[in-house]
């Protein structure tokens, strides 16, 4: 353990799995006192965790689509603690269906959990955090907020909501010395993706199925190298989307969504998914940054 967030007090929601546990964990690490919040008492194995190797911990049992009880949580927070420094939207659900088939309540439940809430809950720490003049609060959201995925409409609509809540919010609050960023991890292996589907869930590095990650790119119009895009996803230089539209013959009907153009002509363009004409085109595409 270290004590670099020592004194500072973190809520974190969704604590109780995933990601948000390794939040909640990470930032008790480093000598944060964590609320470590989930629905029912699932949070209670977590902050059992922290407490054994000495970290400061309480689990807190929340519904976050909740707005009253966002409020009465945060305020026994600071009845307890006196403080909130660091706010972690990573509370998040899937309702996944094509569009066609997705229910109403299906498509309420996801933007009132991954999104509605985050404001809700961003709203209720602010007054405190201005009253400080500090605070951080880190939205995580995911990268089809970026670049959408068939079957999650409104779980791509919830996430990239979420990028632009991030972004109008940072602004505001600015000047009270409050950070506001968002996290857009990519596929992490969690029990909300094993649940998904294949079709919704690919399960190689950066988002690819399997099936495509270990195909290879042997097509005369594909010159560049999988392995070098690879490697370039795997470190996470490379936007997952683009890639797949520049060097995966699989992914030519899905077109390519960045629209990034060298030389004159859409590198990896929607029309025949090729790459650049030589390796010294792969290189310095502009799409990988």
């Amino acid at each position: 353990m270290t004590s670099t967030l020592a004194g500072r007090v973190a809520l974190v929601t969704g604590a109780s799995r995933g990601i948000g546990r390794a939040i909640a964990i990470a930032l008790a690490r480093r000598g944060a006192t964590v609320v470590a919040a989930a629905r029912g008492d699932h949070s209670g194995a977590v902050a059992a965790e922290i407490a054994a190797f000495g970290g400061a911990a309480e689990a807190l049992t929340l519904d976050v689509t909740d707005g009253q009880a966002v409020s009465a949580a945060v305020g026994g927070i600071l009845d307890r603690h006196g403080r909130i420094d660091v706010l972690v939207n990573n509370a998040g659900i899937t309702r996944d269906q094509l569009l066609l088939r997705m229910k109403r309540e299906d498509w309420d439940a996801v933007l009132s959990t991954n999104l509605t809430a985050a404001f809700t809950c961003a709203q209720a720490v602010l007054k405190p955090m201005i009253k400080q003049r500090s605070g951080r609060i880190v939205n995580i959201t995911s990268v089809v907020g970026q670049s959408g995925n068939a079957g999650q409409a409104n779980y791509a609509a919830s996430k990239a909501g979420l990028v632009g809540f991030t972004k109008a919010v940072a602004l505001e609050v600015a000047s009270r010395n409050i950070t506001v960023n968002a996290v857009a991890p990519g596929l992490i292996e969690t029990d909300m993706t094993r649940a998904l589907a294949e079709t919704t869930r690919p399960s190689g590095p950066g988002g690819f199925r399997s099936s495509d990650w270990e195909r290879s790119t042997t097509s005369p119009r594909q010159s560049c190298s999988w392995r070098r895009t690879k490697q370039r996803i795997l470190r996470g230089t490379c936007s997952r989307s683009t890639a797949a539209c520049t060097c995966r013959r699989g992914f030519r009907s899905r077109g390519c969504r960045m629209g990034t153009r060298l030389r004159g002509s859409s590198v990896g363009g929607g029309l025949n998914g090729g790459c650049g004409s030589s390796e010294e085109d792969y290189r310095r595409a502009a799409w990988c940054r």
